[in-house]
């Protein structure tokens, strides 16, 4: 889930445990007034309870997607905590996504051609590696290898 998409959602189900609240508090009233079972508390508790369980589900999403793009930016985590103290809106794409594989845009990510880079260069350090094994023969007829 977005790190927007899961603060709107962290501020809905904040809104919901409020209004749970307020209903068990109305409810506990109600019951000492004799209006109310305890069935019905019981009831509105336990709805009090879910939604604080979800809060505490979404508020952990929330942290681990921060902490997961603070380790992508190779940022540490808690720096890029301070820029999510706001909620933002849902980011819209400026324009187009150009038309091709999506491996063509995996293939632009700045990450990825650094990895094939270095990949590439172990490939050769393994192909030289390789290539010591083998004797070495000169046509000059010296017997040194150079």
């Amino acid at each position: 889930m977005a790190i927007a998409a899961a603060q709107k959602k962290e501020a809905h189900i904040l809104q919901l445990v409020d209004l749970n609240r307020s209903f068990l508090d109305f409810t506990n009233e109600r019951f000492k007034a004799g209006l109310a079972t305890e069935q019905e508390i019981q009831t509105a508790l336990n709805a009090l309870q879910i939604d604080e369980i979800n809060l505490l589900t979404i508020q952990t999403t929330l942290k681990l997607n921060i902490y997961s793009l603070g380790i992508y930016l190779g940022r540490k985590p808690e720096s890029i905590l301070i820029d999510f103290q706001e909620i933002h809106p849902i980011p819209y794409a400026a324009g187009r996504v150009p038309a091709g594989l999506p491996s063509d845009l995996l293939r632009r990510r700045p990450d990825i051609i650094f990895a094939e880079r270095n990949l590439a260069a172990a490939t050769e350090e393994i192909g030289v590696a390789v290539a010591e094994l083998f004797p070495k023969v000169s046509l000059t007829g010296s017997s040194r290898s150079f």
